[in-house]
C-alpha cells in the first residue's frame, strides 16, 4: 500500500472547489501554456508535470469523475490514465500528442 499523499487536483490547478468547469479549463490553459511554448518538455521532470496536469483537468471536467474525486478524495484510475511500457521517448511523444489534443479542443 502506498503512503504517497494523493494530490489535490484543485489546489494543482489553482481552483476552488466550487470552480466552474471554463474557471478550470481556464487554469489549465494557464498552466499548459507553459510548456506548450517550447512544444516539446524539457525533462522527465516535465514530462511529470504534464501528465499531472492533464490527469486533474480530465478528472474535474468529468462530471462523474469529479463527484468520485469530491466524494472519495481521490480518483479510481481510468485505462486513459495510464501510459503504456515503450520508453521516455514513447511517453513524451505521448504527452506532448495529448497536450495538442486537448490545446486544440479547447482553443477551437
Amino acid at each position: 500500500m502506498s503512503t504517497e499523499a494523493k494530490p489535490d487536483y484543485y489546489q494543482l490547478l489553482g481552483v476552488s472547489r466550487a470552480a466552474t468547469e471554463q474557471e478550470i479549463k481556464s487554469a489549465f490553459l494557464k498552466l499548459a501554456s507553459q510548456f506548450h511554448a517550447a512544444g516539446k518538455p524539457r525533462n522527465v521532470d516535465d514530462v511529470e508535470e504534464i501528465r499531472r496536469y492533464a490527469t486533474a483537468y480530465r478528472v474535474l471536467t468529468n462530471p462523474k469523475r469529479r463527484k468520485e474525486y469530491d466524494l472519495l478524495g481521490f480518483a479510481p484510475p481510468r485505462a486513459e490514465d495510464i501510459v503504456f511500457a515503450g520508453g521516455l521517448e514513447a511517453e513524451v511523444n505521448e504527452a506532448v500528442a495529448g497536450w495538442g489534443d486537448i490545446l486544440g479542443d479547447l482553443l477551437g
